[in-house]
C-alpha cells in the first residue's frame, strides 16, 4: 500500500505543536486539521486492505467517515466500491486535488500491485482504470497508475510520505 499526503493547495501537511513544558509529547493545534480526504485507488490482486479498513472496529471506519473519534479529522473517503457518488460526481474530488484545487489536505492510499502501464503502449489498453479522462479529443479510461503519479506529485515535497 503507498500513501502520500500533502495539502491541494501545495502547502505541507500542518506540523505537530510541541507542548509549551519543553516536552517531546507532540499536541495537535486544535485548527491544524479538521478533515482529510482520502483517494483509495485499486490496484491489481487485492481487496485486504479495504476489507480489514472496513472491519476495523478501533477505531471503527464509521466513527472516522463521521468525525465521531475525539481528536481525529473527520475522514472524506473516496473508494472505487465503497462510495455512493459514481461517474463524474465520484471522479470531480480526484480533479481538483490533481489540479490543486480541493482546498483540503489529502492522502492517496494505493491498495494492490501497482501496474507497468507502459508494457500496454503499444496497443493503447490498460490494467486498471479508475473514471475517465480526456485523451487527444477523446474520453479514455483513467489508468490508476497514471492517477497515484498526478496524485503524488503533488506530494512529493511532503515531510509526510510513506512509501
Amino acid at each position: 500500500m503507498v500513501s502520500s499526503i500533502r495539502e491541494s493547495n501545495g502547502n505541507d501537511f500542518p506540523q505537530h505543536a510541541f507542548n509549551g513544558n519543553g516536552s517531546s509529547q507532540p499536541t495537535l493545534q486544535a485548527d491544524a486539521l479538521d478533515e482529510i480526504h482520502v483517494f483509495w485507488l485499486a490496484g491489481m490482486s487485492c481487496d485486504g486492505c479495504s476489507v480489514s479498513t472496513v472491519g476495523a472496529t478501533a477505531p471503527s471506519a464509521e466513527a472516522l467517515m463521521t468525525g465521531n473519534m475525539p481528536g481525529l479529522p473527520r475522514i472524506n473517503l473516496h473508494h472505487p466500491v465503497l462510495s455512493i457518488e459514481a461517474g463524474d460526481e465520484f471522479m470531480e474530488p480526484f480533479h481538483l486535488a490533481m489540479q490543486g484545487k480541493l482546498g483540503k489536505q489529502f492522502v492517496v492510499v494505493y491498495e494492490g500491485s501497482i501496474p507497468d502501464e507502459r508494457k500496454n503502449d503499444e496497443n493503447g489498453g490498460y490494467w486498471v482504470a479508475l473514471g475517465k479522462r480526456m485523451v487527444d479529443g477523446e474520453e479514455q479510461p483513467f489508468p490508476t497508475e497514471e492517477a497515484h503519479e498526478e496524485l503524488k506529485f503533488l506530494s512529493a515535497n511532503s515531510n509526510f510520505r510513506f512509501d
